[in-house]
């Protein structure tokens, strides 16, 4: 068969894992290795060839040989070489090696016998090169999706894979003369050929009988567990078997059942199993040992019914239940409610309310559980409850009189078969107590007169379930007053007085009756007409009335009485009685605008305007915090101002004002709150360091409550502070700088006049001297101290030989030279900060001029008594000790000098 690529078209929808088998076998060993544990060596597409290449380390055998044959019902097929696959699938991709496949021989060429001959297509090779698979060079193929690899570990990924075209080989017609066909053989061709994919994914054909690894593939096992029989407590499982040589059945149960292994049949029964729980079960087919795909299924056991069912609450239109959660699991519940209109209520809870129930209307509740799924449910326990029945109507009242009243309503909505009905008095004492059939309306008797009565009415239902109650107040009608009399009589007031009559009574009413009719009200058994006029005829009646005003009682009338001009009143049948009269001031005003001025440390000015009315004279006075008088006119001033002295200063003063009328009426007063000036500080004391100030002062004398500080340099304020104590440092400062405090005394919001004092901070030494110098003159140098504000300097220098010193002061310089030294002389230098009269530690060195060189020769005289005593060497060497011993402790190292002893001419 000539080899060329036809286009074909293959579908495919099946799933498939890949195993990679490592032991090396030969190609027929392999396959049946494959045939055995899965489905038989793998089939190559360009959907999978990516996932099974890319997980080899070596090469492995495929499903492609180049002959095989097929039995099948007892018929024996031969397929022509490298058509199909292991699996009988036809071969649409190829990914050779270079030079793979090996023809038998090179292709012969083939001649026409003339030019009408159709000659056979000769296929143009193409595979000049394999192809190692990677995403960006499948664009010619379908996707790749769901690939599926497993190694030894069984893991595996899904393969499905789609129609897959392949592409046509070219082919091209040749005519010439007819010559026999030349074959040539290939040295390298194998007559029975198997396929090995290398491990970068391309093909070899290898000798079926090489060992070498292998890979596997099997379609994925889908099957399905049915469970029946499902109780509370037990199922049944049944399944479908495995594909091809099953060892037995692995049975995995989720939800608190221990694994089974080794089962063999296709179903079991699963006992002990707990109520309203979800059991998850996976059956897994057994195969050489391994796991195949599993069945799967899950279902929920039959949950166990609620036991205990309440009613907790009960209102016209509700039921609240409560339940309590049955053993094992339970998800929810369904709540069937049966009455006027039935219905089914979900709930995951262990209580609810069922709403929109008629009033007074008989309900069964009938509460299920149920699992998760909704797929399994108990069986229902019930309740049957009233609802409450809900409120009566339009209540009123009529037919009022002193003991008994009528009380009428209308029927509630929804049902009721009695109502109960009650009158209380306000300290809610049972007055009445009644329960009625079927009317709407009741009298109510035996109350006390003039009394608030608290009537209800509730409906009823069955006889044990009451509504709520509806209320209203009202009173019964008051007694009359019995007895009326007059207690005084003036020119313009008439006094009554008179006893509460019995029953209730919150108030009455007196209606006047004479030149000017008028209603008076009263809570009292007592009254004082005023504003009427003397001589004039009045007739006075009382009526007791409730505390709502729709009650009164019949009137009490009072005999006429007639006050003369003269101001004596007289009864009909009574007797006379004299006027007494007062005079009085009413009360003046206050003052206003009180205000303070003028401040000092012992006065102040107090101001004010005059108040609305009358004012004769005013009323000043000034205390303490501890309301100690410090001012007070007794005589009062006409003016509205005063000049309030001798107070003490720093101290907190109080001041009010009355206004008088006739000296004698007094207003109320009206009062400011000020402070004195303090008096100022005493005895401000600066004692400075190089980087700091510390300020002491003494108290002023009197109150003040704080001190004000403040801190200047060069005029500019750097610090404005308080302290309560006498006392304040200043740290970080400059050093050499002339500071300015000021120190104010604080009372309340006034400040004394200020005590001021300026000092220098001490000078810091300057550090660092160098010196150059010649034989007549020496520099001096140094670094200025830091820190520091304008310095001056003093320097000097000294030379104790010659016994002289030289002094100067520099300002803010800091190098300088002295001139006119001897030559030779050791000086000793000294330089300080100076600020004002203040000066540093001094900073010192010693220095020496150049000297100018000078030599003199001394000659010395040596006697003796002692015979050649001065030609002795040593006695020559002593002497030279002796001199120079002489020098050394006059001269020492204040000038430069070097004696040496020269050598005698004998």
């Amino acid at each position: 068969m000539n080899l060329g690529f036809a286009l074909m078209l293959v579908c495919s929808t099946a799933e498939q894992e890949y195993f990679f088998h490592s032991e090396n076998l030969s190609w027929a060993d392999a396959r049946n290795h494959c045939q055995a544990c899965y489905k038989d060596l793998v089939t190559l597409t360009p959907q999978n060839i990516q996932s099974v290449h890319r997980k080899l380390t070596s090469d492995c055998w495929v499903g492609l040989r180049k002959n095989f044959s097929s039995t099948t019902n007892s018929t024996t097929m031969t397929w022509p070489g490298w058509t199909r696959w292991a699996n009988g699938d036809p071969l649409v991709f190829q990914n050779w090696y270079p030079g793979w496949p090996v023809l038998k021989s090179s292709l012969p060429k083939s001649y026409c016998c003339s030019c009408s001959c159709t000659c056979p297509a000769t296929p143009t090779p193409t595979m000049t090169g394999f192809t190692e698979f990677t995403s960006s060079n499948m664009t010619s193929f379908t996707s790749v999706t769901d690939q599926s690899w497993t190694n030894s570990s069984g893991l595996n990924e899904t393969n499905s894979a789609p129609m897959t075209t392949a592409l046509p080989r070219a082919a091209e017609c040749d005519r010439s003369p007819m010559l026999p066909d030349i074959p040539n053989i290939d040295e390298n061709y194998i007559e029975d050929s198997c396929v090995a994919m290398l491990s970068f994914g391309a093909w070899v054909e290898k000798n079926c009988s090489e060992l070498l690894p292998s890979i596997c593939y099997e379609d994925i096992f889908h099957g399905q567990v049915n469970v029946t029989y499902v109780t509370k407590e037990s199922a049944n499982l049944t399944w479908l078997p495995g594909p091809g040589n099953i060892s037995s059945y692995r049975l995995e149960v989720k939800g608190g059942i221990l694994p089974t292994y080794n089962l063999t049949n296709l179903t079991y029964d699963l006992v002990n199993l707990t109520a309203g729980t979800y059991y998850s079960v996976r059956v897994f087919p057994v195969k050489c040992e391994r796991d195949l795909n599993p069945q799967v299924v899950s279902f929920y056991t039959v949950p166990n019914k609620v036991e205990i069912l309440n009613v907790t609450m009960v209102t016209e239109t509700s039921v609240s239940l409560s339940w309590d959660k049955p053993a094992g699991g339970t998800v929810s519940y369904i709540i069937n409610v049966q009455g006027e209109k039935n219905q089914n209520i979900q709930t995951n809870l262990t209580s609810y309310t069922v709403n929109s129930l008629i009033p007074g209307n008989l309900y069964t509740f009938t509460v299920t559980s149920e699992v998760e799924d909704k797929s399994q449910r108990s069986e229902g326990f019930n309740i049957m409850k009233y609802t409450k029945p809900s409120k009566v109507s339009n209540l009123r009242v009529s037919d009022i009189t002193n003991t008994s009243l009528l009380l009428t309503w209308a029927p509630p909505i929804g049902n009721a078969t009695s109502y109960k009905v009650k009158a209380v008095n306000d300290s809610n004492f049972m007055l009445f107590d009644n329960c009625t059939e079927k009317q709407t309306n009741v009298t109510v008797t035996g109350l006390p007169a003039g009394t608030k009565i608290i009537l209800s009415v509730a409906a009823l239902v069955n006889d044990t379930e009451e509504g709520n109650t509806v209320t209203i107040i009202s009173y019964t009608v008051p007694n009359k007053v019995e007895i009326l009399n007059v207690t005084m009589v003036t020119e313009t007031s008439v006094s009554l007085s008179w006893d509460k009559p019995a029953g209730g009574t919150v108030s009455y009413i007196i209606n006047v009756q004479g030149e000017k009719n008028q209603n008076i009200q009263t809570n009292l058994t007592s009254y004082t007409v005023n504003s009427l006029i003397p001589g004039n005829l009045y007739t006075f009646t009382v009526t007791s009335e409730v505390e709502d005003k729709s009650q009164r009682s019949d009137e009490s009338i009072y005999p006429s009485i007639r006050c003369q001009p003269t101001i004596l009143c007289t009864w009909w049948w009574g007797s006379l009685s004299e006027g007494f009269n007062i005079t009085k001031y009413t009360k003046p005003s206050k003052v206003s605008n009180l205000q303070v001025s003028d401040i000092t440390n012992t006065s102040l000015l107090l101001t004010w305007a005059p108040p609305i009315g009358n004012a004769t004279s005013y009323k000043v006075k000034a205390v303490n915090d501890s309301n100690y008088m410090l001012f007070d006119n007794n005589n009062t001033v006409k003016q509205t101002n005063v000049n309030v002295t001798n107070l003490p200063a720093g101290t907190k003063i109080i001041l009010s004002v009355a206004a008088m009328v006739n000296d004698t009426e007094e207003g109320d007063y009206v009062t400011a709150v000020n402070y004195t000036a303090p008096n100022p500080i005493s005895n401000l004391n600066l004692v400075p360091t190089n980087v700091s100030l510390n300020a002491t002062w003494d108290p002023p004398v009197g109150d003040y409550s704080s001190f004000k500080i403040v801190l200047q340099l060069d005029g500019q304020t750097i610090n404005t502070t308080t302290s309560l104590t006498p006392r304040m440092h200043f740290h970080n400062l400059t050093a050499a700088a002339k500071y300015t405090v000021t120190v104010y005394s604080v009372g309340g919001n006034l400040s004394s006049t200020p005590v001021t004092l300026s000092n220098f901070t001490l000078p810091s030494p300057p550090t660092d001297i160098t010196a150059t110098s010649s034989n007549k003159s020496i520099t001096f140098s140094w670094k200025a101290p830091v820190n520091s504000h304008t310095v001056n300097y003093s320097v000097t220098i000294d030379s104790s030989f010659w016994v002289s010193t030289e002094s100067h002061l520099l300002n803010d310089q800091t190098s300088y030279t002295f001139s006119n030294l001897k030559s030779g002389t050791k000086y000793n230098f000294t330089v300080k900060s100076v600020a004002h009269d203040l000066s540093s530690d001094p900073t010192s060195a010693s220095y020496s001029t150049v000297p100018v060189i000078k030599t003199v020769s001394l000659s010395m005289l040596c006697s003796s008594a002692e015979r050649l005593y001065c030609d002795k060497s040593t006695t020559r060497e002593k002497v030279f000790q002796q001199l120079k011993k002489h020098f050394t402790t006059n001269w020492g190292d204040r000038i430069v000098w070097h004696l040496e002893q020269q050598k005698s001419e004998n």
